[in-house]
């Protein structure tokens, strides 16, 4: 629809998303951030694109938050707490989208024209290219107000990438669904030669590696080592059926064992343990 908050286009393999308020400025706000989400994974899961072009409507790319939207929401509603709850939601939405685009196998070209702000500079710099006009201008609050980034250099876990490494397609795929149900975003491979291609070029981006010990193709341990040689030093997890098998803490000993079974909260628990560096007990 003409009147969406983003709008996609294809023309052959080269899909377009614009940014779609130009009235204001395409300034983020609630719709924005959830239109996003929902376009980069119709995207990311298109076989056919081979690129994606994002570009704002009008005379802007992007002037940051939608301020004086939000003010109005502070205005009409009594418990400030229920707005700033909103927009924190908002806020890791985007923090979601901005890891979503990192980590897509397509590449992102951003053509940008007029201001670009905030949250714009964030989603510009998200991409592999910027091609830009010569209106185009940037500025961040942050840098006059002696404040951070819109986001901080440890993630949280609701922003956090983990690349799952499980041959067993019933139960990756159950892994990813509680995953994201828990605001993560989530890479799946189906063993340890999948997991070290995604790794290779998209290894800046994760923050955590879920692998199964013993894989057909490559091993837990084994794609632990090929990646500290190679000199990508993730966090990594291994998991395992086997209470008996002592090969991960052998072969690997600096990383943690999780023994299945266990329920998708015990996961959840163990996952923010280890991205906040907290000591935990085996399971």
């Amino acid at each position: 629809m003409a009147d969406d908050p983003v709008l996609l286009s294809l023309d052959g393999a080269i899909a377009t998303l614009t940014l779609n308020r130009p009235a204001a400025l395409n300034a983020l706000d609630e719709g924005m951030a959830d239109a996003l989400y929902a376009t980069l994974v119709k995207v990311e899961h298109h076989k056919e694109v081979r690129c994606l072009v994002v570009r704002g409507a009008g005379d802007h790319f992007m002037a940051g938050g939608d301020v004086k939207g939000f003010k109005a929401q502070l205005d009409a509603e009594p418990d400030r707490s229920v707005v700033q709850k909103d927009i924190g939601v908002m806020i890791e939405r985007v923090h979601r989208v901005i890891l979503n685009m990192r980590a897509m196998p397509q590449p992102i070209v951003a053509s940008v024209r007029g201001a670009v702000a905030g949250a714009g500079v964030s989603l510009m710099l998200a991409c592999d290219m910027v091609l830009t006009a010569d209106d185009a201008f940037f500025t961040l609050a942050e840098a006059t107000e002696g404040g951070t980034p819109d986001r901080s250099t440890r993630p949280t876990p609701s922003a956090a990438t983990i690349l799952l490494v499980e041959d067993e397609a019933a139960i990756r795929a159950a892994t990813a669904l509680a995953l994201h149900e828990h605001g993560y975003t989530v890479m799946e491979a189906a063993d340890g030669e999948e997991a070290l291609g995604i790794a290779r070029h998209h290894g800046d981006a994760i923050d955590l590696v879920i692998s199964d010990v013993v894989m057909p193709r490559l091993g837990g341990p084994e794609l632990y080592r090929i990646l500290m040689e190679e000199g990508l030093t993730l966090r990594f997890l291994f998991t395992t059926g086997y209470a008996a098998d002592d090969a991960a803490h052998r072969l690997a000993p600096a990383v943690p064992v999780f023994y299945k079974p266990w329920s998708a909260s015990e996961l959840v628990d163990r996952i923010a343990a280890l991205l906040a560096d907290d000591p935990v007990s085996e399971a």
